[in-house]
């Protein structure tokens, strides 16, 4: 009887080691899936870069978003090639920046004019190096954990 515990025990360990091991396999995958989306992110706002025009636009007004602490989102206005007014609004931020009435660098696909950004590296730049950022470091600590539990 005492020899049918010890042999329980020993292989206890061996089992939790295995599910451990199937559950790191599986975040592992999970963590793939946000680095595709970060790839596909990163790309698309490649084309929309290489594909766009830069015109100027101005500052419409600043709207105030209230949240853990004060946000701000410019919507700014601007007038495509073929010479129709368009409106858009840039990426929250933080700190007041824009004022009414400022002039700013305005990108806009002059197939879909609706589709425009601020030409600020916040704007165009900052989300999917997030995105890319955070899935990397999962994917990176996720493989690392797998590997160190296959030794």
């Amino acid at each position: 009887m005492l020899r049918r515990l010890s042999q329980n025990a020993q292989t206890a360990p061996g089992i939790f080691h295995g599910v451990l091991k199937v559950f790191v396999f599986l975040v592992l995958i999970s963590g793939v899936l946000p680095l595709l989306f970060s790839i596909t992110l990163w790309c698309k706002t490649v084309m929309f870069f290489t594909s766009s025009e830069v015109t100027t636009g101005r500052i419409e007004r600043v709207d105030p978003r209230p949240g853990r602490s004060m946000s701000y989102v410019p919507v700014y206005s601007f007038t495509d090639r073929s010479h129709n007014q368009r409106q858009g609004d840039g990426v929250l931020s933080e700190t007041d920046k824009w004022t009414v009435g400022q002039e700013v660098s305005i990108r806009y696909d002059p197939h879909h004019p609706a589709e425009s950004k601020l030409n600020t590296f916040h704007d165009l730049w900052m989300v999917p190096l997030l995105v890319l950022g955070f899935s990397l470091v999962y994917v990176v600590m996720s493989v690392f954990t797998y590997r160190h539990l296959s030794k």
